[in-house]
């Protein structure tokens, strides 16, 4: 995703985006990409997908009171 398009969708201000996208990379959850029209892209890498699958997981079960798939 347009790096911009991610903070206007995450509804935070460029300071704090910059921060959270910092701690991210810095984790390898997600890499920078340049695309071919000159915006940076954020991705997700394989470990980033996993993270999102827990996470996605523990919700359901905690948060909501169920089991995926359930």
């Amino acid at each position: 995703m347009v790096k911009t398009r991610l903070q206007v969708a995450a509804n935070v201000n460029y300071d704090v985006f910059s921060r959270y996208l910092e701690w991210m990379v810095g984790r390898g959850l997600v890499a920078l990409e340049n695309s071919t029209n000159g915006h940076e892209r954020v991705a997700l890498t394989e470990k980033g997908h996993e993270a999102y699958r827990k996470l996605v997981q523990w919700i359901h079960e905690f948060v909501q009171g169920r089991m995926p798939g359930a």
